[in-house]
């Protein structure tokens, strides 16, 4: 039999045992006692007893309150699980036969005392002559899996209570490559950009031409800000010098959130100035009406935008190439976050066999303005998904 003050093993000389057997059941019972001074260092401090009977080890632990010391209740969040840009009370009930006024409370987010501007303090005094200390944020993607302490300093000793605010995990979303100059030429330094944003930490960031990855210094990433859905927004820029051979390359950036584990990607294909690929306007060419097929090489993974400034009250046409499927037996699925997007939908099988591209046509309302776009197929009883951050002027 063992007793501790907080982790540490009290001597056996400061223990006393009173245990006694049964003469009828030829069982044991009694006390076990621990005597030691109670100074103000006692207070708020776990002490525990352990007893070890063959092998089981049982525990009981006592916390200790020293009169004329402040007693911290734990913080209490309202609402307990908040949302993004949510205002949020903490609050802390001090009790304990001491003077409020001889109290110091302040607040603290993480290990460092609240900035000015960080949240609104409140101290109400209460009738039973409690003192409740409150805290009032608001909920941003800087709270995420961090926390709150309040600290209660009272003749020398500081007491302190913390709580990890109740946030949840948000992926990142991400908009269209963007890239200057608009159309690149080979032996100039062109700049393509990827912005990040509704997020929570942490993300990685990849570029890759085709399947080579770009090194870290072509990469600039932004530090994180707040955006105005009080999550983290970035971007991402690639600065990189085309070469002739680099002319229908695909370009793709890759972003992996830590915490759900999930990637998110947008994709590129680099038409170099006064080389042979197609622009916009050709590649929406490339479909024949009458014959129902479509001319290669239309065979880029994932969606594409076929309108070159989608604007709101504006068509936009998407398309979406899938290979190794025929457009008679897939099932093609647009929609626009969690809806099906009313619009007109082309199905179509490419002239090589390889696969089929579903093309949709709608109008743009303001709402999808930065709306993500999906393209659901089932093909054989499998189902596939391609991701599009729609942008609109």
């Amino acid at each position: 039999m063992f007793w501790y003050k907080g982790i540490t093993r009290i001597s056996e000389d400061k223990c006393r045992r009173n245990i006694l057997e049964d003469p009828e059941s030829r069982t044991f019972r009694g006390t076990i006692e621990v005597k030691f001074p109670a100074d103000p260092g006692c207070h708020e401090e776990d002490f525990r007893m352990e007893l070890i009977h063959y092998g089981k080890t049982i525990e009981r632990t006592f916390r200790m309150v020293v009169g004329g010391s402040p007693v911290l209740s734990e913080i209490t969040s309202d609402p307990r699980d908040p949302h993004y840009g949510q205002s949020v009370t903490l609050r802390c009930q001090v009790t304990g036969d001491c003077d409020p006024r001889d109290m110091a409370v302040k607040w603290l987010k993480g290990d460092k005392p609240l900035e000015k501007g960080e949240g609104a303090e409140k101290r109400i005094t209460e009738k039973d002559g409690s003192v409740s200390c409150s805290l009032q944020i608001t909920a941003t993607a800087l709270d995420h899996r961090g926390s709150y302490s309040c600290s209660v300093t009272h003749e020398g000793k500081t007491l302190r209570k913390k709580h990890y605010v109740h946030l949840p995990d948000k992926a990142p979303t991400l908009s269209a490559i963007t890239v200057r100059p608009e159309r690149p030429v080979s032996g100039k330094e062109a700049v393509f950009t990827v912005t990040i944003s509704g997020f929570t930490p942490d993300i990685r960031v990849k570029w890759y031409k085709d399947f080579s990855t770009f090194p870290r210094d072509a990469i600039t990433t932004s530090d994180p800000e707040i955006g105005q859905d009080f999550l983290f927004t970035c971007s991402t820029s690639l600065r990189f010098t085309p070469q002739d051979s680099d002319h229908e390359a695909l370009l793709r950036c890759e972003v992996t959130h830590t915490a759900s584990k999930k990637f998110h990607e947008q994709k590129y294909k680099l038409l170099l100035s006064g080389g042979t690929s197609t622009s916009a306007e050709e590649h929406r060419s490339l479909y024949t009406q009458d014959s129902g097929h479509v001319k290669p090489p239309v065979k880029l993974r994932g969606i594409r935008c076929l309108t070159e400034t989608p604007r709101v009250g504006g068509e936009v046409s998407l398309t979406c190439y899938v290979g190794g499927c025929d457009a008679d037996n897939t099932v093609f699925v647009w929609r626009k976050g969690m809806f099906p997007i009313n619009g007109k939908i082309q199905n179509q099988n490419l002239e090589d066999g390889s696969g089929c591209v579903s093309t949709i046509t709608f109008i743009a309302l303001e709402s999808d303005r930065d709306c993500r776009v999906t393209c659901e197929t089932t093909y054989n009883l499998e189902t596939r998904e391609e991701h599009l951050a729609l942008t609109l002027q």
